[in-house]
């Protein structure tokens, strides 16, 4: 792709562009107030899912303030959930600007999650606003922008990141990549070579908290690259998008630096599952018919869809060099939007076999800016039949959004959801069961602890949980069966299992076997409390070893 003549200044309407009326004002402040309101109710939910482990029980959110802005993700766990094998986290993160956000929910509102909640809305909210903005400048058609900014409100795959306060990495990230993005689409469009000093240094800054939100927005320094030149102007920014480029490249040597220690994974292993990836997130947007946080990642042909992916983008740049304005080169960039933004995600997915919809909370604007340029340039009489079927897929997305977010407002709703969508996962039939023992009903848990067992023999907490509810219910031998599995499943690593076997060997009057028992669960997680409080009620006290 090819800059224009040497002439930069935008080109001069051959007709006096028509004054905006009201109701072209008035109706993205309807859309603003909509979704506001569709999402004002999750003020009223639950902390669910991580949310308890990253705000009401994160140890470094009461600590100094500087203790946990500096902490990676393994630091923001607790001591014990750090010593337990499986708990552990698989990857390892630097998000200090979540941290921050997370640090003023306790500051302002406590252990309530009502603020927390509040503070996601408040967030997505500005998105949006920033979304439609970004839209108008990108498409220069205040019709196509709404309805881009009404598929970014509307979406079911973008309630996870509003309703999921854990997901705020994704709203923080996305709010300021599109203030950044916004500040440089518009230098693009009205600027030539000067004056881009006021565009790009507040971008550098927001791009930089973009980053120390979710580092997934890396690449868009070379979307907004792509953009400029789809537009003709790629050698008059060229060397702020390069500040630009270097800005994330300073940020992932600081980000290195930090997880050199603290496990961080490497991303190179994902790559052969990138184009399953992408493909499977491109049919979730269109059919958004099974959002859960229980969709299974989907790999089907390692390798293949990577390499396909990667050869409809050189087709797609080859068509876009020999005809800048073509409609290949107005989609190169939004598709590179969705791709690129998305694309550092699969190492997470990799590594938790399911395909979160929060992933693709900023990449599906790219989809729908894509599916906006398309409409703006096919005939005017295909434009109208487009426009109809984009308003019916609308309203389906709007109803199925309706009827998600209140899946949301407890544990226990929010796993019923995803067992329903997914009865095949493991970890949705965990969690329904997880959610009804923790309300005391254990004979109604025990089915769902059996089948996450069933699905998966390897599910340790499964079992674990499965014996704990056993013994609360009377049924010792069934119960020491089931935490024998839970040592089985975990070769023996899991502490709790251990302590639970303790437990029936102390009920039965094994008090060797139960120190015993004890004894191996404090060796492999040194800080866990039933243990400790056992060996010294039951052993210590008997003159049992400590």
């Amino acid at each position: 792709m090819t800059d224009a003549a040497p002439a930069e200044s935008p080109a001069t309407p051959s007709a006096p562009a028509r004054a905006p009326s009201r109701w072209s004002k008035a109706l993205p402040l309807v859309l603003f107030a909509v979704f506001t309101g569709i999402f004002a109710p999750t003020t009223r939910f639950e902390y669910v899912w991580d949310d308890v482990a990253e705000l009401a029980e994160n140890p470094l959110l009461h600590g100094p303030f500087l203790d946990g802005l500096l902490a990676v993700q393994s630091s923001q766990m607790g001591l014990a959930v750090g010593e337990d094998a499986l708990l552990r986290p698989r990857y390892d993160s630097f998000r200090p600007v979540r941290f921050v956000s997370y640090w003023l929910d306790q500051v302002v509102h406590g252990a309530s999650p009502a603020g927390s909640h509040a503070q996601n809305v408040l967030w997505a909210t500005l998105a949006l606003v920033l979304a439609f903005l970004l839209a108008r400048e990108w498409l220069r058609s205040a019709p196509a922008a709404l309805a881009v900014a009404a598929v970014f409100a509307l979406h079911p795959m973008l309630v996870e990141p509003v309703a999921y306060v854990s997901a705020r990495s994704d709203l923080l990230g996305g709010v300021f990549a599109l203030a950044a993005a916004l500040l440089v689409v518009r230098a693009v469009q009205r600027e030539g070579h000067g004056g881009l000093a006021r565009a790009y240094v507040p971008a550098g800054v927001l791009f930089l908290l973009s980053l120390a939100s979710k580092e997934a927005n890396v690449a868009l320094p070379l979307v907004l690259a792509l953009f400029a030149a789809s537009r003709g102007r790629l050698r008059a920014h060229l060397l702020p998008l390069s500040a630009l480029g270097l800005v994330a490249v300073g940020w992932f040597v600081l980000r290195a630096q930090l997880l050199r220690t603290s496990g961080g994974a490497s991303p190179w292993p994902a790559l052969r599952d990138l184009g399953s990836f992408v493909f499977q997130y491109v049919g979730a947007y269109l059919l958004p018919l099974d959002c859960s946080i229980a969709r299974p990642l989907s790999v089907a042909l390692p390798w293949v869809g990577t390499l396909l992916v990667g050869a409809l983008g050189l087709l797609m740049c080859a068509a876009a060099w020999r005809d800048r304005e073509g409609l290949a080169a107005k989609l190169l960039p939004t598709l590179a939007w969705a791709v690129l933004l998305l694309a550092p995600s699969v190492v997470a997915a990799a590594m938790h076999e399911t395909a979160s919809d929060r992933y693709i909370y900023l990449p599906s604007l790219g989809f729908s800016l894509a599916l906006a340029e398309l409409g703006l340039h096919v005939a005017p009489q295909v434009r109208s039949g487009l426009a109809v079927m984009g308003a019916c897929w609308l309203v389906i997305c709007a109803a199925i959004t309706l009827m998600l977010v209140p899946t949301w407002e407890t544990q226990l709703t929010l796993y019923e959801r995803a067992a329903a969508v997914e009865p095949g996962s493991t970890r949705a039939q965990y969690g329904v069961g997880l959610a009804l023992a923790r309300q005391g009903d254990c004979e109604g848990a025990l089915p769902y602890f059996a089948r996450a067992a069933a699905l998966d023999s390897g599910n340790a907490r499964a079992w674990t949980n499965q014996g704990v509810c056993l013994m609360r219910l009377g049924n010792l031998p069934a119960a020491r069966a089931a935490l024998e599995g839970a040592l089985q499943a975990s070769q023996g690593l899991y502490a709790p299992p251990w302590h639970n076997l303790a437990e029936i060997e102390f009920a039965t009057g094994n008090g060797a076997a139960g120190c015993a028992a004890e004894q191996r669960a404090l060796q492999l997680q040194p800080t866990y409390g039933p243990a400790q409080r056992n060996l010294a009620a039951y052993c210590v006290a008997v003159g049992q070893p400590d």
